[in-house]
């Protein structure tokens, strides 16, 4: 697993995992109408992102103090359910370079 986050005029920092290869050519840039970023003191919410096939939508929590990522997946109309937890015991580690 790989994230990288820039800010203006600042480093980057980096969240990996060795010997996990990423694939440059398989990230793609977020863009959408219905795709919405909300930052705060303590964790980032992406909601609306489209599943490839456009039948459901993910939205994503990431938690600063500790670490996590929480996926939930569904519709407006079906409602969410949580899908996946990154690090939901505290073992990931920040990376700086």
């Amino acid at each position: 697993m790989r994230a990288l986050i820039e800010e203006p005029d600042s480093g980057r920092f980096r969240i990996s995992q060795e010997g996990l290869p990423v694939v440059d050519e398989q990230l793609s840039f977020i863009s959408g109408n219905s795709t919405s970023f909300n930052v705060f003191d303590d964790h980032i919410y992406v909601s609306g992102l489209p599943h490839t096939d456009n039948n459901e939508l993910f939205n994503y929590r990431i938690d600063f103090d500790h670490f996590k990522i929480t996926q939930s997946a569904g519709s407006d109309s079906q409602g969410y359910q949580e899908t996946l937890i990154i690090n939901p015991i505290d073992s990931l580690y920040l990376e700086s370079s």
